[in-house]
């Protein structure tokens, strides 16, 4: 069986160095526990990114949060969901 999970996992991998993210954003997004969600993104040292409602994943696999100034796609970074 973890041949099988492994096997999978190499096809994968092949795909994404040969297509990039593109091909997976679909399903990565039908998948995706945050869209909708009001987040707080900060980056290492507490300096927040982003606020606002993410609203999707992009063909680099960035998140992808609205905020008052527009949309910012997001590379890495602290995912805090919102109370308010």
């Amino acid at each position: 069986m973890a041949a099988a999970v492994l096997d999978g996992i190499a096809v994968a991998y092949r795909r994404w160095q040969a297509d990039g993210f593109a091909p997976f954003a679909e399903e990565y997004e039908s998948r995706s526990y945050l869209a909708g969600r009001q987040v707080r993104v900060s980056d290492a040292a507490g300096r927040v990114l982003a606020e606002g409602e993410v609203v999707g994943i992009d063909a680099l696999g960035r998140l992808l949060v609205s905020t008052g100034n527009g949309t910012v796609p997001i590379v890495a970074g602290d995912v805090t969901l919102r109370e308010d």
